[in-house]
């Protein structure tokens, strides 16, 4: 079913599920939240040629039609709350919990699989990047993204924050190819190439929940992402980046500082658009001390096995 036209978070769009049943705006955690559920043999448009059923997909998704230009030079900020719950089903192939399409693919999407969520690029001509995202069953995270469209290789720009805070940027960064015009953006659960899927038969059903999801344009964009408005509630921690091993107290100061210095350096690329060659001089400088500290702790790590 395609359901009316609706307007939610700054965008109109409508709603791609096989079911009326398959969505429903709950409250939890003090918030209302969208849930949405997959199950097995969910194909939203079966008879259209190049529709779920050829692709072996099933979802159920917002697909918004309220799109993104590509090359106007403008930020697009999208708030992303997502919560997977305890007792969600695990299996391969991939879930997209989120993505940005360009018409015949995601460039962008935050993708779960096998107990493993990561944010990826998808440049069809060349480099393709992952970042895997620490996160916590049950609980919310407030993932924030940042996209500037310039078409063609590194020439875009893209951040992602949890909780406000900088999680990943690229800068000059490869996400659409030349000739592109616009973007739009989906969220929900889209199950693809499940004719890979080896567990019992049917696949287990999945509900994912969302919200309060919003998209913001320009200035506000920026704002948008790294200062989310809603109250968090207490009852669900966000989950927010982490050192690979308890960050010792000697280090903890340190640690603290570098989250800073990457918001506000994220900040400043962001107001700037570019960085001057001198910059670029000291951070590489500063890059290659933390390279050093780095090796100096892994050594003693190995003494220690």
């Amino acid at each position: 079913m395609k359901s009316k036209d609706y307007t939610t978070g700054g965008m109109t769009g409508y709603l791609q599920a096989a079911a009326p049943d398959r969505y429903a705006r709950v409250q939890k955690y003090g918030l209302e939240l969208e849930a949405f559920t997959v199950c097995a043999g969910d194909e939203w448009n079966p008879g259209v040629a190049g529709g779920d059923k050829s692709k072996f997909s099933e979802r159920t998704e917002f697909r918004s039609k309220t799109e993104d230009t590509v090359s106007d030079g403008k930020d697009y900020g999208y708030v992303v709350p997502v919560l997977i719950p305890e007792g969600y089903a695990e299996f391969s192939p991939k879930q997209t919990l989120c993505q940005w399409h360009e018409g015949g693919y995601p460039v962008a999407s935050l993708r779960y699989e096998n107990g493993e969520l990561a944010f990826v690029t998808n440049y069809k001509s060349g480099f393709n990047y992952k970042q895997v995202v620490p996160f916590v069953k049950g609980r919310l995270l407030w993932f924030g993204f940042l996209f500037r469209w310039n078409p063609g290789e590194n020439a875009g720009r893209v951040m992602v924050t949890l909780a406000g805070k900088a999680f990943s940027t690229l800068q000059n960064h490869s996400l659409v190819e030349t000739g592109t015009k616009v973007v739009y953006f989906k969220y929900g659960i889209y199950r693809s190439g499940m004719d890979a899927y080896k567990g019992p038969k049917p696949a287990p059903n999945q509900t994912a929940y969302f919200g309060p999801v919003k998209r913001a344009v320009g200035d506000a964009a920026f704002t948008l992402v790294t200062n989310p408005t809603e109250p968090l509630p207490s009852s669900t921690p966000i989950a927010t980046p982490k050192p690979a091993a308890p960050v010792t107290d000697a280090f903890y100061p340190l640690y603290k500082r570098l989250d800073a210095v990457q918001t506000e350096l994220a900040r400043l690329q962001n107001a700037i658009g570019a960085v001057s060659p001198s910059s670029v001089s000291l951070l590489e400088g500063a890059e290659e001390k933390l390279d050093k500290v780095i090796a100096q702790m892994r050594k003693a790590e190995a003494k220690k096995k």
